[in-house]
């Protein structure tokens, strides 16, 4: 036996060895990924903010101010100036969604409170008046009135568990805000040697793989990086359309709040396919308080603009981006929801698209392979 076929047999069993006692201790390589997971957040909230700021980057870099870098000092720098601008195109999209719906939303709890005992004493009405066919209504009512007593007066042990509650929950929302902001530092960093860290992954790759295995997994990277590119500018152009004519249906219906609740349905429309229905509950909510045939007729109009972005809008600026039947979508969205809630629906369907992709491409070959031609 030669050199190269011992030194395979030897990884083979090395790799065997490995993945059994892997499986057999899967508990300890749960904790320990885990773990590292945690260690490591801050670098994978950077990675992650990097590659969604680097589609505004490279939007300034080549076409923007594409005109400016004939100069030579601006074109020294232009890595840099476009950074900064992206980071100040952020901010201020973050300072005039809050300047314009927090005034909005702190009216709409002022209403909802104004007119909290109305809206008790009108159901209170109600269910005295119901027939004694309905007659368990009226049981479930008096059951939540009770329910209602016993809250208000134990309202100061509740009150204080609460702000027992709200200062872990200050706590932790600082641990957390403190981790974002190191991942903005991990991801302006990435996003100035970009160019660096790439070629230094290239060689790293190349180093520990054979040729044609490091050549497939830098293809891989590369298609990955272009279908989520796509997709995450796709999905991000399509909630600002759809927010805008949200907005702009509302104020010609002459619906309040257009322009908080356009946000809020642009926001929620990152989701695929179910953000914008899932951003219709608050909105509603918030119609109901307002006027409750005002939030029939906003359901009735968000369902007829879904219906035009599904079909008209959706289609053209991401459909091409994933390449996905509907079946596929909705598949990707309830497990990436299902494993990693609000982040996975977001990064399921480009996943998806990709390992779709990938399985196209390696069964087309293994049917060449084997000379299989099926129509």
């Amino acid at each position: 036996m030669d050199k190269t076929a011992m030194k395979k047999y030897i990884l083979l069993i090395t790799y065997a060895v490995l993945l059994y006692l892997g499986i057999a201790h899967l508990d300890l390589v749960l904790q320990f990924l885990q773990k590292w997971l945690g260690i490591l957040q801050p670098v994978i909230i950077g990675i992650c903010l990097a590659f969604v700021l680097n589609l505004f980057v490279k939007l300034y870099e080549e076409h923007l101010l594409k005109f400016l870098w004939k100069n030579k000092y601006l074109n020294k720098y232009k890595r840099l100036l476009c950074i900064i601008l992206t980071l100040v195109s952020i901010l201020a999209i973050f300072y005039l969604l809050i300047y314009f719906i927090v005034p909005q939303l702190v009216s709409s709890i002022q209403v909802l409170v104004n007119s909290m005992s109305g809206y008790i004493s009108n159901i209170q009405q109600y269910v005295t008046e119901l027939p004694e066919e309905l007659a368990f209504i009226k049981n479930i009512w008096d059951t939540a009135s009770m329910n209602l007593n016993e809250f208000v007066n134990n309202f100061g042990n509740i009150l204080t568990n609460a702000l027992k509650g709200m200062l872990d929950f200050t706590v932790n929302f600082a641990g957390r805000m403190f981790r974002i902001g190191l991942g903005f530092v991990f991801a302006i960093y990435i996003l100035a040697s970009k160019e660096k860290l790439i070629r230094i992954g290239k060689r790293m790759v190349y180093a520990f793989c054979q040729q044609e295995i490091a050549a497939h997994i830098i293809a891989i990277f590369q298609q990955a990086n272009r279908i989520f590119s796509k997709f995450v500018g796709g999905q991000l152009t399509e909630a600002c359309i759809l927010g805008s004519l949200c907005t702009i249906g509302m104020y010609l219906f002459g619906f309040p709040y257009a322009l908080m609740i356009g946000a809020v349905i642009g926001s929620t429309s990152l989701i695929p396919v179910l953000g914008a229905y899932i951003g219709v509950i608050p909105s509603a909510f918030i119609l109901l308080m307002e006027k409750p045939s005002m939030a029939f007729w906003f359901i009735v109009f968000i369902i007829i603009l879904q219906q035009f972005e599904g079909n008209v809008i959706y289609p053209r600026v991401v459909g091409g981006a994933i390449g996905l039947d509907g079946l596929w979508v909705l598949l990707a969205i309830t497990l990436g929801g299902s494993l990693g809630g609000l982040f996975g629906m977001l990064v399921a369907v480009p996943t998806m698209a990709l390992l779709y992709t990938l399985m196209g491409q390696l069964v087309t070959w293994l049917l060449r392979r084997k000379k299989i031609k099926i129509d």
